[in-house]
């Protein structure tokens, strides 16, 4: 389905957007987003990129209207595809992730880099914390359970999400937060709180989603 901003000042195209029927409920947030940004007198253009949550949107002019496209989570580098039924899942995600600790997303750009260790992407028991940082480190270090530290390089989180989609969820944590999976073991520690996958629905759900349940 296809949807987009309303009443847009003369100065500003609407912009419009694909997203998939079950995602519609949550669609709400982006022409939010946009909305509000042209009410505060931002004027959005062709080929514009912006950033949503961890997400990054790109902006075509189609006709008389502006066409949102998003990352297809599948290329290296970057291909741009119709919609935000990534950007929408992601966000949707990370929020529940963080409204466990009642924390505000601390969303990091998907062009920003993170610290890993070389088979992180293959293993299957790993930790992830996040140190503060600055732009263009995200603070997060990625490794599998047990490595010393020696060798790990930068890598950028969109890679990191298309290689390895399940840490996605996990993304907009706060500096200090720390996560260990595993086989059956989901635990995250955000300033001293702690929970598991084995007394949380929402850690178990995603634990089931990537087959680690």
């Amino acid at each position: 389905m296809k949807l987009s901003t309303r009443n847009s000042p003369p100065d500003q195209p609407d912009i419009v957007f694909q997203i998939e029927a079950e995602g519609a409920d949550l669609a709400r947030w982006v022409i939010d987003y946009f909305e509000a940004r042209v009410r505060d007198g931002t004027r959005f253009h062709n080929n514009e990129t912006v950033q949503l949550g961890w997400g990054l949107l790109l902006l075509r002019q189609n006709g008389d209207v502006l066409e949102v496209f998003e990352p297809d989570f599948k290329s290296m580098p970057i291909q741009w595809c119709p919609g935000v039924n990534h950007t929408i899942r992601h966000l949707h995600l990370q929020r529940s992730v963080c409204d466990l600790f009642n924390c505000d997303p601390m969303f990091p750009s998907l062009l920003q880099a993170g610290i890993v260790s070389p088979r992180f992407t293959e293993s299957r028991d790993y930790t992830m914390s996040r140190d503060n940082a600055e732009d263009p480190d995200s603070g997060w270090l990625f490794a599998e359970t047990g490595y010393p530290g020696p060798e790990a390089e930068f890598c950028s989180l969109y890679q990191l999400g298309v290689q390895k989609p399940e840490i996605v969820p996990f993304l907009a944590l706060p500096v200090s937060s720390h996560i260990a999976i595993g086989p059956g073991r989901c635990e995250i520690t955000v300033d001293s709180v702690v929970k598991s996958a084995a007394g949380c629905e929402v850690l178990h759900r995603l634990m089931a989603s990537c087959g680690l349940s």
